[in-house]
């Protein structure tokens, strides 16, 4: 299916569920449909907001040449978030409120998203995301109208984990933005039973390593940070129990010199770190705090830190105030 074939096909099925059937009366035949495009224009991602505009005008030009969906013609309206949540709250607002949209997209940064979506509940609005990576937003923070037509950023991260784990090279290194989807950074490492040998998905090269060589991974002087609305480990060890007894040397060779970083301190239940292999009946041991790990594990993380109740800004981390 060609882009546009998608767009069209995905806007409509949308704004059909939207409308909740109103479209079928005659009497509102020619009534536009409107849809509502809280994004950035303006600042350092207004290249994200210009080209979703583009888009949209694009495809309002072509599909209102043909007569519209179900015979009415498409109209976008546009607001100029700013890279700012709570700008993006109150434009989607006014487009909801006053505007009269039932349908809203192009939201570009993921903390934009999440605190959009917070509010479709309430608006009974639908908010369709085509960029925001964020986990969280079909997660913990989904509700019913919002939707996902990309790859969420954990989604992304595994299948780069899953070829890292099981790549020649040793060390990595990687980068994050400094919003919602950059915040919740993790690590996780997986051993599997995949070979190189009679692999039908390309993920091996000829030369790569094999099942029983998948260790010496060197994890030091990484940084990780998760936002209040990140609830799961922040390093992450995990091979099936059925390698458990074949493969017990661990994946990583040296584990030091992190600093792991909560905005605040999750339940009782969500461990720090997974560790496996582990002798337990799964192969993986949580690890509550630092000093669990250490004894889990020997030899790690001896400058190793943790802290919570603090948040990342301009790449400083600053104490959250209480």
């Amino acid at each position: 299916m060609r882009r546009r074939d998608f767009l069209k096909t995905a806007l409509a099925g949308g704004i059909g569920a939207s409308l909740s059937g109103a479209y079928l009366q005659p009497a509102w035949a020619q009534n536009p449909i409107k849809i509502g495009l809280p994004t950035v224009l303006s600042g350092g991602n207004a290249q994200y907001g210009t080209q979703a505009k583009r888009a949209c005008e694009l495809f309002g030009k072509e599909i209102n040449a043909k007569g519209g969906i179900l015979g009415r013609p498409v109209q976008f309206i546009y607001e100029d978030t700013a890279s700012d949540p709570a700008t993006a709250v109150r434009k989607a607002q006014k487009l909801v409120e006053k505007d009269g949209v039932k349908f809203l997209t192009g939201t570009v940064l993921s903390s934009e998203a999440l605190a959009v979506s917070a509010k479709c509940p309430e608006w009974k609005v639908i908010l369709m995301s085509t960029i925001n990576g964020a986990g969280s937003l079909t997660a913990k923070a989904w509700n019913r109208y919002f939707f996902r037509v990309n790859t969420s950023g954990p989604m992304g991260a595994r299948a780069v984990s899953l070829y890292l784990a099981e790549a020649p090279m040793k060390r990595f290194f990687g980068l994050g933005s400094d919003y919602a989807w950059g915040r919740d950074s993790v690590a996780s490492f997986e051993r599997n039973e995949r070979r190189a040998v009679g692999d039908h998905f390309g993920w091996h090269a000829a030369t790569g390593p094999d099942v029983d060589e998948r260790e010496g991974h060197v994890f030091a002087n990484n940084l990780m940070v998760a936002s209040d609305a990140y609830t799961r480990p922040l390093l992450q060890f995990e091979q099936p129990k059925a390698l458990c007894e074949r493969l017990s040397k661990p994946q990583a060779a040296r584990i030091d010199g992190n600093v792991y970083v909560r905005a605040a301190k999750p339940g009782a239940a969500v461990p720090l770190v997974v560790w496996s292999p582990a002798t337990t009946d799964t192969c993986l041991a949580p690890a509550m705090s630092l000093e669990e790990f250490r004894r889990l594990a020997a030899g790690v993380e001896s400058r190793g830190r943790y802290l919570d109740h603090f948040h990342l800004a301009a790449g400083f981390l600053l104490p959250q105030r209480k």
